[in-house]
């Protein structure tokens, strides 16, 4: 900030002129300048009751202080693009089953809306750690999410079914209530939230749980 102050006021030539443009004081100017020069232990405006003059001292600052002050605008200026207009990388994480359908055809999408943000998308079917794995979003199917600081979002439901070949239920009778599933074969999708040798059942009538055969 004073060093901003300083390069106004030897761009405008006066405290005055400099305070009425920031809306404040002439005294918070001259303390501006004051401190960066305390901070320098050199003088980089003489005073006088007319004008200020620039010290060869002062000088030798400004120059490199207006390159660093242009950049600093113009990297300010590219955030502020930035929020309004999206580019860089988005590295992104999906479970397969939702990833090679839905996400896929959202990331396409997207990148029609924002031709200048490339997309990483990573399947995978376990739970990923956003911050080891830099990360901007992860898309996971589960009930609960572990303890974090992340910020979550509920996009939608997804509901499994129990579905047996022909082949199988001509060897097997078909289960009528939750209880014939005991001593079914099945094969379980693996997810990041249910047991790999459970039944997890849910209906009006209640829910039920059973063992998986071995």
């Amino acid at each position: 900030m004073h060093v901003q102050v300083f390069s106004r006021v030897v761009e405008m030539g006066s405290f005055t002129a400099v305070a009425n443009h920031l809306d404040t004081t002439v005294g918070n100017i001259s303390r501006a300048v004051s401190v960066l020069e305390e901070s320098l232990d050199t003088r980089l405006l003489q005073r006088s009751t007319h004008r200020l003059v620039i010290t060869d001292a002062g000088r030798r600052f400004y120059d490199p202080c207006v390159a660093i002050l242009t950049d600093v605008e113009h990297a300010e200026a590219e955030a502020r693009d930035a929020l309004l207009e999206p580019r860089g990388t988005l590295r992104v994480h999906s479970v397969p089953g939702l990833g090679r359908n839905l996400v896929t055809r959202a990331v396409i999408a997207y990148r029609k809306s924002y031709p200048d943000v490339s997309v990483d998308l990573l399947l995978s079917q376990r739970m990923p750690n956003l911050l080891e794995e830099q990360l901007d979003v992860g898309i996971v199917i589960t009930r609960t999410l572990p303890d974090s600081a992340y910020v979550s979002q509920n996009i939608g439901t997804s509901h499994c079914i129990l579905a047996a070949s022909p082949v199988y239920l001509a060897a097997q009778p078909a289960p009528m209530c939750p209880e014939d599933l005991i001593g079914h074969q099945c094969v379980l999708l693996g997810t990041v939230d249910y047991a790999p040798d459970e039944w997890r059942l849910e209906s009006t009538a209640g829910d039920a749980t059973h063992s998986s055969a071995p």
